[in-house]
């Protein structure tokens, strides 16, 4: 099986929208996200990250001033002082 240029074309974008609008609707999942104007929060994914972190990796220490919002997508966090 082949793909010429265009068709090509057609299923790369058609992932790329149905990537972006998962994204989108996992922004609006957030309260302080879920009444943004939707082009707002397309511009806002070019600036997002999507990390991945192991069991156990800290990411935040206490009095640490944060450089991200961190926005949990899958799991758990576990809270400790």
């Amino acid at each position: 099986m082949t793909l010429d240029k265009d068709s090509f074309d057609e299923v790369l974008g058609a992932w790329e929208r149905q990537k972006t609008d998962k994204q989108i609707m996992f922004l609006k999942s957030y309260l302080f996200f879920s009444e943004v104007n939707e082009k707002y929060l397309m511009g806002l994914l070019h600036s997002l990250e999507m990390k991945t972190l192991i069991r156990g990796e800290v990411f935040c220490y206490e009095n640490d001033f944060p450089d991200f919002l961190y926005l949990l997508h899958d799991g758990e966090v576990e809270l400790s002082t």
